[in-house]
Protein backbone atom coordinates (compact mmCIF):
# COMPACT_ATOMS: atom_id res chain seq x y z
CA UNK A 1 0.00 0.00 0.00
CA UNK A 2 1.93 3.18 -1.13
CA UNK A 3 2.15 5.60 1.73
CA UNK A 4 0.31 9.13 1.15
CA UNK A 5 2.04 12.10 2.08
CA UNK A 6 0.07 15.43 2.77
CA UNK A 7 1.38 19.04 1.44
CA UNK A 8 4.10 20.14 3.34
CA UNK A 9 5.43 16.96 4.66
CA UNK A 10 8.31 14.53 3.57
CA UNK A 11 8.91 11.19 3.48
CA UNK A 12 11.26 9.68 6.71
CA UNK A 13 11.21 6.27 8.58
CA UNK A 14 9.86 8.07 11.55
CA UNK A 15 8.70 5.93 14.68
CA UNK A 16 5.06 7.63 13.84
CA UNK A 17 4.12 4.45 12.01
CA UNK A 18 3.12 7.46 9.31
CA UNK A 19 6.18 6.88 7.40
CA UNK A 20 6.06 11.29 6.81
CA UNK A 21 7.11 14.27 9.20
CA UNK A 22 6.08 17.50 8.76
CA UNK A 23 7.99 20.26 7.29
CA UNK A 24 9.18 22.84 9.85
CA UNK A 25 6.92 24.98 11.30
CA UNK A 26 3.86 22.58 10.32
CA UNK A 27 2.42 20.18 13.16
CA UNK A 28 0.76 16.10 12.08
CA UNK A 29 -2.99 17.04 12.91
CA UNK A 30 -5.46 14.27 11.41
CA UNK A 31 -3.51 12.71 8.81
CA UNK A 32 -2.51 16.73 7.89
CA UNK A 33 0.25 19.22 8.72
CA UNK A 34 -1.20 22.28 9.45
CA UNK A 35 0.83 25.57 10.41
CA UNK A 36 2.16 25.80 14.35
CA UNK A 37 0.70 29.39 15.30
CA UNK A 38 3.55 31.21 16.76
CA UNK A 39 2.55 33.91 19.08
CA UNK A 40 4.24 37.26 18.31
CA UNK A 41 7.57 37.33 20.86
CA UNK A 42 8.01 33.54 20.54
CA UNK A 43 10.15 31.48 17.90
CA UNK A 44 9.94 27.82 17.31
CA UNK A 45 11.92 25.13 18.73
CA UNK A 46 13.40 22.55 16.79
CA UNK A 47 11.92 19.89 19.41
CA UNK A 48 11.05 16.90 17.81
CA UNK A 49 8.62 16.73 20.84
CA UNK A 50 7.51 19.05 23.74
CA UNK A 51 7.09 22.66 22.57
CA UNK A 52 6.98 24.13 19.08
CA UNK A 53 7.74 27.60 20.10
CA UNK A 54 9.12 29.24 23.02
CA UNK A 55 9.55 32.51 24.20
CA UNK A 56 12.23 34.79 23.58
CA UNK A 57 14.57 36.14 26.27
CA UNK A 58 12.42 38.74 28.34
CA UNK A 59 9.33 37.14 27.95
CA UNK A 60 7.44 34.72 29.88
CA UNK A 61 4.80 31.69 28.24
CA UNK A 62 1.52 32.70 29.65
CA UNK A 63 -1.03 29.92 27.75
CA UNK A 64 -0.54 30.77 24.24
CA UNK A 65 0.91 33.66 24.18
CA UNK A 66 4.42 35.36 25.56
CA UNK A 67 4.28 38.32 28.40
CA UNK A 68 6.95 40.58 28.90
CA UNK A 69 8.47 40.40 32.12
CA UNK A 70 8.22 43.29 34.32
CA UNK A 71 11.62 43.44 35.99
CA UNK A 72 11.49 46.09 38.85
CA UNK A 73 14.31 48.64 40.00
CA UNK A 74 17.21 47.21 41.63
CA UNK A 75 16.86 43.82 39.71
CA UNK A 76 17.59 41.70 36.70
CA UNK A 77 15.99 39.63 34.03
CA UNK A 78 17.07 36.07 34.98
CA UNK A 79 15.76 33.34 33.19
CA UNK A 80 15.27 30.58 35.59
CA UNK A 81 12.75 28.02 35.12
CA UNK A 82 11.06 28.61 38.23
CA UNK A 83 9.83 32.09 39.84
CA UNK A 84 9.34 35.63 38.12
CA UNK A 85 11.51 35.82 35.64
CA UNK A 86 14.10 38.30 37.51
CA UNK A 87 16.35 38.44 40.50
CA UNK A 88 17.39 41.51 43.02
CA UNK A 89 20.58 42.98 42.59
CA UNK A 90 23.49 42.32 45.16
CA UNK A 91 22.07 43.95 48.41
CA UNK A 92 18.63 44.33 47.78
CA UNK A 93 15.89 41.70 48.97
CA UNK A 94 12.52 40.72 46.99
CA UNK A 95 9.43 42.05 48.52
CA UNK A 96 6.05 42.13 47.21
CA UNK A 97 6.93 42.38 43.65
CA UNK A 98 9.89 44.77 43.96
CA UNK A 99 12.84 44.73 45.54
CA UNK A 100 14.22 46.44 48.55
CA UNK A 101 17.46 47.32 50.13
CA UNK A 102 18.82 45.13 52.92
CA UNK A 103 19.38 47.31 55.73
CA UNK A 104 22.08 45.26 57.29
CA UNK A 105 22.39 45.35 61.71
CA UNK A 106 25.63 45.30 63.12
CA UNK A 107 27.80 42.44 63.09
CA UNK A 108 26.22 40.99 59.89
CA UNK A 109 27.42 40.53 56.31
CA UNK A 110 25.44 39.60 53.14
CA UNK A 111 25.50 35.96 52.33
CA UNK A 112 26.83 34.03 48.94
CA UNK A 113 23.15 35.03 47.24
CA UNK A 114 23.53 38.90 47.65
CA UNK A 115 19.59 38.58 48.49
CA UNK A 116 20.45 37.69 52.42
CA UNK A 117 22.12 38.25 55.40
CA UNK A 118 23.76 36.55 58.17
CA UNK A 119 25.20 37.26 61.64
CA UNK A 120 28.99 37.17 61.34
CA UNK A 121 31.18 34.64 63.79
CA UNK A 122 30.71 35.00 67.06
CA UNK A 123 27.37 36.56 66.93
CA UNK A 124 24.02 35.27 66.91
CA UNK A 125 19.86 36.52 65.55
CA UNK A 126 18.24 37.87 68.10
CA UNK A 127 14.97 40.12 67.26
CA UNK A 128 16.37 40.63 63.69
CA UNK A 129 19.86 41.87 65.24
CA UNK A 130 22.73 40.29 65.77
CA UNK A 131 24.04 39.88 69.28
CA UNK A 132 27.55 38.65 70.93
CA UNK A 133 27.24 34.58 71.05
CA UNK A 134 27.23 33.19 74.66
Amino acid sequence: MPIVIPERAYLTDDHSGTGWTCDRGYEALAGTCSPIVVPENAYLTNADYGAAWACERGFVRIDDRCDAVVVPSNAYLDEASYGPGWSCDRGYEPLSGSCVFIDLPENAYLDRSGNRWSCNRGFRLSDGMCVLAR
